[in-house]
């Protein structure tokens, strides 16, 4: 079940009784004005995909988020979200594309994302996260890391380098 529901004149917030639907795969919900949190999402066990980039989501990000068997790409680009980033942020089987600019949130960059060998692109920027930017191993599989926009401090990693281009 793939359903696209962006770009509209959408409001409120995502149903619980979204949760029913046990074979959603795809959420899709961009560029609307739907607002509230994603709690209704936890129970959607084959979710690969949201996008609700350009909303009005709010409220902390679910933990299930990152520890979730089937998610690999969560994109909430653009919406009130805030709180801190999860540790598990990195640790992740299968989350291939983490990107939250323009929140709120905060914290620091789980060292955990280095680490990782499926996450391919974090983007943070345009949030309140501060600390270090983590050191990357080799088997890193990074290609887009964008943190622009918030309050990191440190030196910029040597091993960022190595990184895919």
């Amino acid at each position: 079940f793939f359903p696209s529901l962006a770009a509209n004149n959408l409001r409120g917030s995502i149903p619980r009784e979204i949760g029913y639907y046990t074979n959603l795969i795809n959420l899709t919900l961009s560029n609307n004005m739907v607002e509230g949190s994603l709690a209704s999402l936890v129970n959607l066990t084959f979710l690969e995909n949201v996008n609700v980039t350009l909303n009005a989501m709010t409220g902390t990000l679910p933990e299930f988020f990152f520890t979730h068997p089937s998610l690999t790409q969560i994109d909430l680009k653009h919406n009130r979200f805030f709180g801190s980033i999860s540790n598990s942020l990195g640790k992740s089987s299968q989350l291939r594309v983490f990107w939250a600019q323009n929140n709120s949130l905060t914290g620091t960059i789980p060292s955990a994302v280095g680490q990782s060998w499926v996450l391919g692109s974090l983007s943070l920027s345009s949030n309140q996260v501060v600390g270090t930017i983590p050191e990357f191993v080799s088997i890193s599989r990074i290609w887009g890391l964008h943190l622009a926009n918030n309050m990191l401090t440190g030196t910029i990693p040597t091993t960022i380098g190595s990184l895919s281009s």
